[in-house]
């Protein structure tokens, strides 16, 4: 249940802050200097201990904007094509300790990639790295997820300019 109001809640962020931003962009769609477009590459990890069953969850959300006025990037996931404002990755995508590579289909000048996990009584890990163009925007290895992990593990990686 906190996961779900957690997601929601980083959904709606992610949502306002993307309107906010294409909102006071001017009648043209060029990108200024400090809005570089970059394509995005993550890959995500989680060890074989992670698992469906209560107490366990993993998500990853994606999202990017590739123009001022409202464009959206698809997504690669493992090579397959997805479509959306944002895409969400579940414990489903992940149970018995899978990778995932998110690619982007277009150059992203703004948005998010959120990673957000619970463990139950077996912890498991998670690495990641995140990658803009050929800048690392978040990256780990091995970190420990745990059950009552206070705060619970979240990380996020700004994919602006």
């Amino acid at each position: 249940m906190k996961v779900k109001i957690l997601n929601t809640l980083l959904l709606g962020m992610i949502l306002t802050s993307l309107m906010v931003f294409m909102g006071c962009s001017k009648d043209k769609d060029e990108a200024t200097p400090d809005m570089r477009a970059g394509k995005v590459n993550a890959t995500i990890t989680v060890s074989d201990e992670f698992v469906k069953a209560d107490g366990y969850s993993f998500t990853v959300l994606a999202s990017g904007a590739t123009s001022i006025s409202g464009g959206f990037t698809d997504w690669l996931v493992n090579g397959e094509k997805r479509t959306g404002t944002m895409i969400e990755l579940g414990t489903d995508d992940f149970a018995g300790g899978k990778t995932i590579t998110l690619e982007s289909t277009k150059g992203v000048i703004s948005g998010l990639i959120s990673i957000q996990g619970q463990a139950g009584a077996v912890p498991y890990t998670v690495s990641y790295k995140i990658e803009k163009g050929d800048e690392v925007r978040g990256e780990g290895t091995n970190e420990k997820i745990q059950q009552g992990q206070d705060p619970i593990f979240m990380k996020s990686a700004d994919l602006s300019n």
